[in-house]
């Protein structure tokens, strides 16, 4: 006879689409308090492109939140700063860049 391995089902499906939704409100948060909805907007109303450590920023906190999405289990401490990107991080490097 056949048996079905459960390893992966330990944890229900309605607690790990809450944490899902925990990560994504978490990696929101972060961008909003980076500024980034209103550099998106101003990008859409003006033509003017938002700086490229903010975009470089944006772009870590979405791979972040898939990546810590996949996690099984997720870590219960996935709000601390160890997991996530800064944007202080891409600073130094747009400042080389416009030394050139």
């Amino acid at each position: 006879m056949l048996k079905l391995i459960e390893g992966g089902l330990s944890q229900s499906k309605t607690q790990a689409a809450g944490e899902k939704e925990q990560i994504q409100a978490e990696g929101q948060r972060r961008m909003r308090q980076a500024g980034v909805d209103r550099f998106l907007a101003r990008e859409k109303l003006t033509g003017i492109a938002m700086p490229s450590t903010i975009r470089v920023f944006m772009l870590q906190v979405e791979f972040a939140v898939e990546a810590l999405s996949r996690l099984s289990p997720i870590p219960s401490n996935i709000m601390d700063d160890g997991y996530w990107p800064t944007c202080n991080r891409a600073a130094p490097f747009e400042a080389a860049l416009i030394r050139r």
